[in-house]
């Protein structure tokens, strides 16, 4: 059976005066379509740079990406990413840099049909009274609200995502997790996440998916979730420490922001 998106023995070396340097090797994974894919490990242990191959930034020196069964080398209408910063044109107004991304999908549209999609994807995410501000005149987390509608405007298959909200206070992570949700459940693409964690190795291993493994060394590891929606951020955590049960965070899988079939 062709998967959507597989990776094969995916291994990146990187030439330095000491030697080569493995900073990834023999990664494997067969993604389904609409899943949400976390890549779990401390930092330094290749995360970004599988994202960054997957989104066509980089090359493997050994393996690959396949997409519906075909190598790709390149970056492609069909994946988007968002990185740690949110890297905008400084030049333009917030609604520009979405417009401009508009016009690189895989769907040619004319000046106009970018401006209405970009104003559609700010309203999505909650910045269209900021449509007509710089870049410099907004905070961290509202670029990268703008990050994120410039990523959906392409409507992408495959959301990458490289840490995006690593750099932001809790709450304003939080509202944009919420947001992240919401737009996954509705669109159906696939997600996939890099995430720093504290801990080498955050979850036991499983015979689940054996094919999977932390990038940093030679275990292999993955941990499915069966936990089902509507629920709390303290879902499955154990019992409560809080008064009468109660957890703090609002509730995820909250109806979502967006109309089904516009994406």
């Amino acid at each position: 059976m062709i998967v959507p998106l597989e990776l094969t023995g995916l291994t990146r070396v990187f030439a330095t005066p000491a030697g080569p340097f493995v900073a990834v090797k023999d990664v494997n994974a067969r993604i389904l379509a609409g899943t949400f894919v976390a890549i779990l490990g401390h930092s330094g242990c290749g995360k970004s740079t599988v994202l960054s191959i997957l989104a066509g930034l980089d090359k493997a020196t050994y393996g690959g990406v396949i997409i519906d069964g075909t190598e790709v080398t390149q970056p492609g209408p069909e994946r988007a990413i968002v990185f740690q910063s949110p890297c905008l044109l400084p030049w333009l107004s917030v609604l520009d840099n979405v417009a401009v991304a508009a016009t690189q999908g895989a769907t040619p549209r004319s000046k106009k049909e970018a401006y209405e999609l970009a104003r559609f994807y700010l309203d999505i995410v909650g910045i269209s009274d900021c449509a007509m501000q710089m870049p410099n005149e907004l905070s961290l987390g509202t670029q990268q609200c703008v990050s994120l509608a410039r990523a959906l405007v392409v409507e992408p298959r495959f959301l990458l995502l490289d840490e995006p909200f690593s750099q932001l206070d809790s709450l304003t992570r939080f509202e944009l997790q919420d947001l992240l949700l919401r737009v996954w459940e509705a669109s159906g693409k696939t997600v996939i996440l890099a995430r720093t964690t504290s801990t080498r190795r955050s979850f036991p291993p499983t015979p689940r998916a054996p094919d999977q493994r932390p990038l940093s060394d030679g275990g292999r590891s993955s941990t499915p979730f069966h936990f089902p929606r509507p629920r709390t951020r303290g879902h499955g955590a154990g019992p409560s420490r809080f008064p009468g049960g109660a957890r703090p965070g609002r509730i995820l899988g909250t109806p979502p922001l967006i109309p089904p079939q516009r994406l």
